[in-house]
């Protein structure tokens, strides 16, 4: 995740995908705070909402 600017952009969070396998194409979508991840044939979800 990023907080973007119109000059710049920060990583505020980063994590590797620890399921699937080759590459992966599918965008991450956030609904409802949380954080869809399909990587292959696995779809991981995260919570992410503010606390």
């Amino acid at each position: 995740m990023v907080k973007a600017t119109p000059d710049d952009f920060v990583v505020t969070s980063s994590f590797a995908v620890p399921l699937g396998k080759n590459q992966h194409w599918a965008h991450p979508s956030l609904s409802d705070g949380r954080l869809y991840v399909r990587h292959g044939d696995a779809l991981m979800v995260y919570d992410v909402k503010a606390k």
